[in-house]
């Protein structure tokens, strides 16, 4: 397992995690990445899969909203991988994507997980008031 730290400038986290993911595509190390995404003028968040560098301006894994846990969109992706993808996950996420793998219903062969902290989340409809 490998450990980085990104060091933000003018305490911009979030541009620095999408600038991040972004050099992922940019530099080969992956051919995509799974992320959430804000959609609706920022009502929502969904995983979405990101092969354009250009399209993380919307990336936002700290977003405290939680739709849908992605562990089971990432495991159906991850039987037929042919390249890298790098995928963002929540804790809980990260936890039943484990599990779907003791299942063998997920592979970890072709992915590049990275972890992000949840300090929890809102509903969708909070989170758009928000």
């Amino acid at each position: 397992m490998k450990t980085y730290t990104l060091k933000s400038s003018g305490g911009d986290t979030l541009g620095a995690v999408q600038e991040f993911l972004k050099s992922l595509i940019t530099s080969g190390t992956v051919s995509a990445v799974v992320v959430p995404q804000e959609v609706a003028a920022k009502t929502n968040v969904v995983p979405a899969l990101i092969r354009d560098p250009e399209m993380f301006g919307a990336a936002n894994p700290f977003a405290p909203v939680n739709g849908l846990n992605a562990a089971r969109l990432v495991a159906n992706l991850s039987r037929n991988l042919p390249e890298k993808v790098a995928v963002v996950l929540r804790s809980c996420e990260l936890r039943a994507l484990y599990e779907l793998v003791k299942l063998q219903q997920a592979k970890l062969d072709n992915l590049i997980i990275i972890g992000v902290d949840c300090a929890g989340t809102f509903a969708a409809k909070d989170y758009a008031r928000w």
